[in-house]
C-alpha cells in the first residue's frame, strides 16, 4: 500500500511540475513578444499584451505615453534577461487560474532599468496578459542628467 501511495505521490507531483513549467514558458514567451513590440515601437500592438482589467488604474494612452516616455529617456531596447520568476497565490483556489510574477533586467542604448510584470491567465483566457507593468531606471530620474551632489564628512 505504501508502494502505491509513493508513486501516485511522484505522479501528482511531476503532472503538477509539468503544469508550472507550462505555465512559466507561457508567460516568458509573452514577455518575449512584448519585448519585441516594444523593440519595433509597435506601442499599439504592446498594449494588446495588457488585460482589460489593467487599464482601471492607467488608461491605454497614458500607457502608450509612458512606453514613449521610457524609449526617449532610455533609448533604444537592446535586450533583457528575466532574473526573477515566481508564482503567485491564486486569487480564487476554485478556479484554474494562474498568477506570475517576472523581473527582467532589461538594456537600453542609454541605461538600464529594471522592469516588472505581474501577469495573469483566468479561467477561460487562452493565454497570460499582464495586468501590472513597473519599469524603474536612473534614466527615468530628472536629476539623472546633472552632476549629483557631492557630500562631504564634516567633523
Amino acid at each position: 500500500m505504501n508502494h502505491t501511495f509513493a508513486l501516485t505521490l511522484v505522479a501528482l507531483l511531476a503532472l503538477t511540475g509539468c503544469r508550472f513549467d507550462k505555465s512559466k514558458r507561457a508567460a516568458m514567451k509573452l514577455v518575449e513578444a512584448h519585448f519585441e513590440k516594444i523593440a519595433a515601437q509597435d506601442y499599439e500592438a504592446a498594449l494588446a499584451d495588457f488585460e482589460d482589467q489593467g487599464y482601471k488604474a492607467v488608461s491605454p494612452e497614458e500607457l502608450k505615453n509612458k512606453f514613449e516616455k521610457t524609449a526617449s529617456r532610455l533609448g533604444d531596447y537592446k535586450g533583457h534577461q528575466i532574473v526573477k520568476w515566481e508564482v503567485q497565490p491564486k486569487r480564487d483556489a476554485s478556479k484554474a487560474e494562474a498568477d506570475m510574477l517576472l523581473v527582467c533586467l532589461t538594456t537600453y542604448s542609454k541605461y538600464l532599468a529594471t522592469e516588472q510584470f505581474k501577469l495573469h491567465k483566468g479561467p477561460g483566457d487562452a493565454e497570460f496578459k499582464i495586468v501590472s507593468y513597473d519599469v524603474k531606471s536612473r534614466g527615468l530620474l530628472g536629476w539623472v542628467e546633472q552632476t549629483p551632489p557631492t557630500i562631504s564628512p564634516q567633523f
